[in-house]
């Protein structure tokens, strides 16, 4: 049987979810962006006293982005 035939079987899907799927995938980088940010400005606390309320304010960020 030829792979066409049996990839013509199967639904298309629908737009929305090819969409949601993108949006997925922008939120997990956006959450490895923002955790990323925080440990640096952990590293760099000494320097500032607002660093570490920033960097606690990111972390809260990424989880709730992943």
């Amino acid at each position: 049987m030829d792979p066409q035939q049996i990839l013509s079987k199967f639904p298309m899907a629908e737009p929305w979810s090819l969409w949601v799927g993108q949006a997925g995938r922008g939120l997990i980088y956006a959450g490895i962006g923002l955790f990323v940010v925080a440990v640096l400005l952990w590293l760099f606390e000494g320097r500032h006293r607002a660093l570490p309320k920033i960097a606690s304010g990111l972390f809260m960020g990424g989880c709730a982005s992943l």
